[in-house]
């Protein structure tokens, strides 16, 4: 039979990239025919929390004022005076005397008894014993006790005076200043004595006073005088006396009667302090405080140690009254309410007392300058004072001193508002700004404008201190520092907007007293020499931008800080496409899915392919030059190059996708192209160590290497030298082939034939005017064909690198496209075309390499192509490693089954090796896994691979 060729053409790729396919409306939007690179987002929120306005309050203070009180033995001694005191007239009787005679021996004991009168007896100095008391003026002391031992008794007898005389009046008393009538008691008084008969008086002096100065015992008489010319007889025998018997009897006086003039005493409080504030972070420093208003009563504070001043045991022992008052003087209530004070005047008995001041809504401030002056202590007004006034007091012994004492506890203090100068940073917040579309590394923008609008409540001076540092896909970074003050507003619940802009420029800040206003006050830091830019940051590429935001309040200036007010904002990077490139290298992030071709046709194309033949038109209308190279792989894996940076980066993208996939987000690693065993691959791809290129088939077989082929290869002999194998290792895990990236071709990409020009009168200047067109024929090596017609779906994609801009700045518009078609013709053998394609059986799992543990669920699965997929079949296990092959097949399934493509198999016993096998009901159609599994008792070698057997591949009906 003649022997003629039959062209089979199938369309490869026929994709148009047009600039407008980036437009995601996430970070890449059109404007017009024009492109931007926009995005933005949320700063996080700092605010004046209630920790910020909170100031703790003290332990309780408590003071004692005692006075030492003088006792009577001080000054005053105990009296027992008991004296008989005679008088007599120097005359005897008989005598006989003219009145006037008479009259003169009288005067004479006058005279004798004004020399032995005032008897002193003691000297009371009361202004020694009370000296160290200032505020006591002493008046004298009270005379206690009883009468037995505080009186004053005399008897005076006349005897032997002569008829016509005698004794008219005596008078006999205690002298004592301080007494109402210089005396204390009474003064004994007599009259018209009568010889032989005595006077005898005695008075209790009890509740006498005695004054300073002397105790003294007086006594004054008045004779009977005869006239002169009468005559006296005194009898024989007869002596005239006057016999004075004195008795004084007081024991030391036990009350003092002083005059309390008005006295302050001194107190010696420790000062509260404003320099511990707590102020939200133990890095704030609370430089000065000014004031503030105290939060309103709610539910929430309403506590016993909240805005709460507590007096507590105020008391007296003093025997006069004592005015006390102890005022807290940087505290101004609202209407209606009192001051933080206590007053009372405090008697000795009364009391303790105590009081409750809260200061819900209160302000606080300077006690004498608010607002003006900054508060360092609390200004705490204790007068405890004594009262003006007569007064009395025990100075018996029974009170050694007297003393008042007061308690103070100033509660936990919560402010709404605190004016003061905090130097307070707030915690750093880091923003990273993900989803940066890649393969625009080496791409410079000509302008850049990353915006940052902060909206501040709080009333202070803010500084803004930004760190925004581009990384790059290979760890590369750029850093551009940001230091701005933000707008402060001037009343409580207003809002003041800054707005700060990052340009090629610099930084420029606009401040907006309001967050309405229009009117900014607008300062302009241009970069210096060498100093980085967003437009540098950019350039990198960056497949993240991290914002390190700190920001706080400066304590250079007097601040507001109110409860709950907050400082946020957004961000927002804009980017025209006007870009200088330079030579980049860029793969699209989506793959043509190219399908599984048909049983007949793949064995068509492996029996009878002669020729392959490619025709690809290409027409640029990206505004650069470079070339193009068609990939395809088994998986959406497609490296920008094969540096270990570049590999480094992916392979960590690829855990990054499976750590997802395994904690749920399945998106990204399904996003690969992985098909049913995306599970397992997910469970082994996040142990993910690092991944390598290998591209000999040699280095591949495991029979004398430690790769594990079989998750993309079906047998060692489907390897073809020169196909990138994308090898990854793992911890205590064979490495594995997860894909291959094989090239079907390289074209060039035409440079434009031209672009607009600044004198353009349509288009935007330096975009593309006309595209460049070119059509390219190849013929390729029928080997690269192979992988082509693997089992399982195909992912073709291009691998483009431009060439650059030579240093101009283009544009790329919603006009830019990249037009490839791709024909692919084969050319066949009529031989092969005739031929039936014969079934086939491909087993895809386990293939080799697995490790499975005893009572573990094993689903074999395979594939049947060809009528065999409507017979039954048959599932068999060895566990010999004869050179030839298994030489004994164990069914597994229980002899022939309904052919669904897997069994469930559960082992029973541990094996070093097994294989498996599916054969077609009449056993003429059959295939192995590629190479050993293993069976083991536990789960702790479950990862390990240890099959590394490869095994004679001879077996009818294998197509390979």
């Amino acid at each position: 039979m003649p022997t003629w060729n039959w062209n089979l053409t199938l369309p490869l790729i026929q994709n148009k990239y047009g600039i407008g396919g980036i437009v995601d409306s996430v970070t890449i939007f059109a404007k017009g025919d024009s492109l931007v690179l926009q995005f933005g987002g949320d700063l996080p929120k700092d605010s004046i929390g209630s920790d910020y306005l909170r100031v703790p309050g003290t332990d309780p203070i408590s003071a004692t004022v005692p006075v030492s009180v003088p006792d009577v033995s001080s000054f005053l001694p105990d009296i027992d005076y008991s004296t008989p005191v005679p008088f007599a007239l120097p005359v005897s009787g008989p005598a006989t005397m003219p009145g006037s005679a008479w009259n003169t021996l009288t005067d004479t004991m006058e005279s004798t008894i004004a020399s032995t009168f005032p008897i002193p007896l003691a000297t009371v100095d009361l202004s020694d014993a009370f000296k160290d008391i200032e505020f006591v003026d002493p008046q004298g002391v009270i005379i206690g006790g009883d009468s037995s031992s505080n009186h004053f008794r005399s008897v005076i007898t006349m005897k032997d005076f002569p008829a016509g005389t005698g004794v008219k009046t005596t008078s006999i008393g205690v002298r004592s200043s301080a007494s109402p009538d210089g005396y204390l008691g009474k003064l004994h008084q007599c009259s018209d004595l009568v010889n032989d008969v005595p006077c005898d008086k005695s008075f209790s002096i009890v509740g006498d006073t005695i004054g300073t100065g002397t105790i003294e015992i007086d006594f004054s008489l008045e004779f009977d005088s005869p006239a002169s010319d009468a005559t006296v007889t005194i009898d024989d025998g007869k002596t005239p006396t006057i016999e004075l018997l004195l008795e004084l009897k007081l024991a030391n006086p036990d009350t003092a009667l002083v005059m309390i003039s008005e006295y302050v005493f001194p107190t010696d409080l420790e000062p509260i302090s404003f320099a511990g504030m707590s102020a939200g972070s133990e890095d704030c420093a609370v430089i000065a405080l000014y004031g503030g208003t105290f939060e309103s009563k709610t539910n929430d504070n309403d506590l016993a140690s909240v805005n709460r001043f507590n007096f507590s045991n105020i008391s007296s022992t003093f025997p006069f009254p004592v005015d006390f008052k102890i005022h807290f003087k940087n505290f101004f209530p609202s209407a209606g309410a009192d001051s933080v004070k206590f007053e009372q005047q405090l008697e000795k008995g009364g009391g303790p007392y105590s009081d409750e001041v809260q200061i819900y809504g209160y302000q606080f401030a300077h006690a004498t300058n608010p607002g003006d002056s900054s508060v360092k202590e609390l200004v705490i007004d204790v007068v405890p004072k004594t009262v003006a006034g007569l007064s009395k007091f025990p100075i018996d012994g029974s009170e050694s001193n007297w003393e008042f004492t007061f308690g103070v506890e100033v509660g936990n203090m919560w402010f709404s508002t605190l004016d003061a100068k905090i130097d307070c940073p707030f915690p750093t917040q880091t923003q990273a700004i993900s989803g940066m579309p890649q393969g625009f590394s080496g791409m410079s923008f000509s302008e850049v404008i990353l915006q940052f609008t902060m909206i501040n409540q709080i009333r202070a001076p803010i500084f803004l201190d930004l760190d925004i540092k581009g990384v790059s896909a290979l760890g590369d970074t750029v850093t551009v520092p940001v230091k701005a003050e933000i707008e402060t507003p001037d009343t409580k619940g207003d809002s003041a907007k800054t707005v700060i802009q990052l340009s090629s420029i610099g930084t420029t800040v606009h401040k907006y007293k309001t967050f309405a206003s229009t009117t900014p006050v607008t300062t302009v830091d241009s970069a210096g020499v060498g100093e980085n830019t967003i437009v540098d940051l950019l350039a990198l590429g960056p497949a993240e931008i991290i914002v390190d935001a700190t920001s706080g309040i400066d304590g250079k200036e007097k601040a507001q800080l109110d409860l709950d007010a907050e400082i946020g904002g957004t961000f927002e990077l804009i980017a025209p496409f006007k870009i200088i490139m330079d030579p980049m290298t860029f793969v699209p992030e989506k793959a043509t899915d190219f399908e599984e071709i048909s049983h007949e046709t793949r064995s068509m194309l492996r029996s009878s392919l002669k020729a392959t033949t490619l025709i690809t038109h290409v027409r640029n209308g990206l505004p650069t030059g470079g070339e193009i190279s068609i990939l395809f792989s088994n998986l959406n894996l497609f490296p920008l190059d094969r540096e270990a940076s570049t590999l480094s980066f992916f392979s960590d993208s690829l855990k990054a996708a499976a750590e997802k996939f395994v904690s749920g987000d399945t998106q990204s690693f399904t996003s690969f192209g992985f098909g049913s065993g995306k599970n397992r691959l997910a469970n082994l791809y996040q142990n993910m160590e690092s991944l390598r290129v290998v591209t000999s088939c040699s280095d591949l077989n495991m029979a004398v290497g430690d790769i594990n082929i079989f998750d993309v290869l079906p047998d060692t002999a489907d390897c073809k030298d020169n196909t990138a194998y994308l090898v990854a290792a793992f911890t205590d895990t064979t490495e594995r082939v997860i894909s291959y990236v094989d090239t079907f071709f390289q074209v060039l990409l035409p440079t434009p034939e031209s672009y607009f020009t600044d004198t353009s009168t349509v288009g935007i200047p330096g975009a593309v005017e006309q595209v460049g067109d070119t059509i390219f024929f190849s013929e390729l090596d029928s080997n690269n064909i192979f992988h082509l017609t693997d089992l399982g779906s195909h992912f073709v994609n291009n691998r483009t690198h431009f060439f650059g801009t030579d240093g101009k700045s283009v544009f790329f518009t919603l006009k830019d496209t990249l037009e490839i078609e791709a024909m692919i013709s084969f050319t066949l053998e009529s031989t092969g075309l005739l031929e039936k394609a014969k079934n086939e059986i491909v087993i895809t799992y386990p293939n080799g390499g697995e490790t499975f543990s005893i009572d573990d669920t094993v689903t074999i699965k395979w594939r049947s192509l060809g009528s065999v997929k409507n017979s039954s079949v048959e599932v068999f296990s060895a566990t010999d490693t004869s050179s030839g092959g298994p030489s004994e097949w164990t069914s597994i399934s229980g002899g022939s089954i309904t052919n669904v493509d897997s069994l469930n198999w559960i082992p029973g016993s541990a094996y070093d090796v097994i294989i498996f096998r599916v054969c077609s009901e009449d056993g003429s159609t059959c295939d192995e896994s590629g190479s050993y599994s293993t069976v083991v008792f536990g789960r702790l070698a479950a990862q390990r691979s240890t099959a590394k057997r490869s095994k004679n591949r001879n077996y009818n009906g294998k197509i390979r």
